[in-house]
């Protein structure tokens, strides 16, 4: 009876955290304007509902299995939930689970597999850090005074250093794609007893971002010879020291994609960063770029670019029509507000006041 008691209140428990993460989630959405929380700050509390949530499906589960007396080891029949779909692509590791014993109990002999239950869960192997050894051999000939014959020692992004390239690969991804700071992946590191502070990470990254130049260049002279480019700016924010805060930054995406009509180039996307949004910062961004045909939105930053001396003349823009698209998606619901458009025969309400 306590085992059914202390079931139901830990399901009770999670219920009430539940309805307590609901609440206040609710007030920073419908509550007065100090206590609401900004568009990008929404995905915190939904994070913490997704968490309660979890918790309270667990207690549930186990309250049912201690009130209905199945033990946690039987299946849930009456669990359908979605359980997803695992690309084909990740390698499969089997393992067979055998009773105890095949043996009949009545003593006939062993027993015949008829038929087995399959389950696929996803699994993982966190990330492992490991020393990589590189030994190379010296040999000279016992025979002769010739030569000692040893092979090269290979180039490395840090010479003499401690990271392989795979190890300075995972850095610059943490830190550029997952958006993880230096100072939390030594955090991250430093629970595998691995010491690296962050001045170090960021000499390995500066160094891998020397090596990879040439193949921004490279990126650049190939959308320099695109007809047809693709550009928009996008806020980001960035340190100032002095202040103690952030300020805005913008990242600028030159892109060049022909893949819609079977081009043969691949597609290449490269951004830039500047301190602001003016369009002279798009200006210097295309200088040499040999494209007619730019696809913006209506930023007005980007008609300096229709003025420009270039020996093929100026810019073509061509305005986005996912931008356009938009508010016909939208005018239905009410959310756009159309102005009217008034006559010579009829002035607007305003001019009909003062006449009268």
């Amino acid at each position: 009876m306590s085992e059914h008691q202390g079931a139901l209140a830990a399901s009770e428990e999670a219920r009430r955290r539940l309805e307590v993460i609901l609440g206040e989630l609710r007030r920073d959405k419908f509550g007065s304007k100090s206590e609401k929380l900004r568009p990008d700050q929404y995905h915190l509390p939904l994070e913490d509902v997704e968490i309660a949530q979890g918790i309270l499906d667990a207690a549930q589960e186990r309250a049912e299995k201690v009130i209905q007396g199945r033990s946690r080891s039987d299946p849930d029949q009456g669990s359908h939930r979605n359980r997803g779909c695992l690309p084909a692509h990740l390698p499969r590791v089997e393992r067979v689970i055998e009773p105890a014993s095949t043996l009949c109990p009545c003593g006939c002999g062993a027993m015949t597999k008829i038929g087995e239950d399959v389950s696929k869960r996803l699994d993982v192997i966190p990330a492992q850090w490991r020393v990589l050894v590189t030994r190379r051999p010296k040999y000279i000939c016992r025979r002769c005074s010739g030569p000692v014959v040893q092979a090269h020692a290979p180039e490395h992004v840090v010479p003499s250093g401690l990271p392989t390239e795979a190890a300075i690969a995972h850095v610059i991804v943490s830190k550029f794609g997952d958006h993880t700071p230096f100072y939390r992946q030594a955090e991250i590191y430093a629970r595998q007893g691995i010491r690296l502070d962050r001045a170090t990470l960021g000499n390995w990254s500066g160094r891998a971002c020397f090596h990879l130049q040439p193949i921004a260049d490279h990126m650049r002279r190939h959308l320099a010879m695109a007809d047809r480019l693709f550009m928009d700016e996008t806020t980001a924010p960035v340190l100032d020291p002095g202040r103690g805060q952030t300020k805005k930054g913008y990242f600028w995406a030159i892109a060049s994609d022909d893949r819609g009509h079977s081009g043969p180039s691949p597609p290449i996307v490269l951004f830039r960063y500047a301190p602001g949004r003016s369009g002279a910062f798009a200006q210097q961004f295309l200088d040499g770029f040999g494209g007619n045909f730019l696809q913006c939105d209506a930023y007005d930053g980007y008609d300096r670019l229709t003025e420009v001396d270039r020996p093929q003349g100026p810019w073509t823009l061509v305005h986005c029509w996912s931008h356009l698209r938009r508010r016909f998606v939208k005018l239905p619901r009410g959310s756009v507000k159309i102005p009217r458009v008034w006559s010579l025969e009829t002035p607007p309400p305003d001019d009909r006041r003062q006449r009268r």
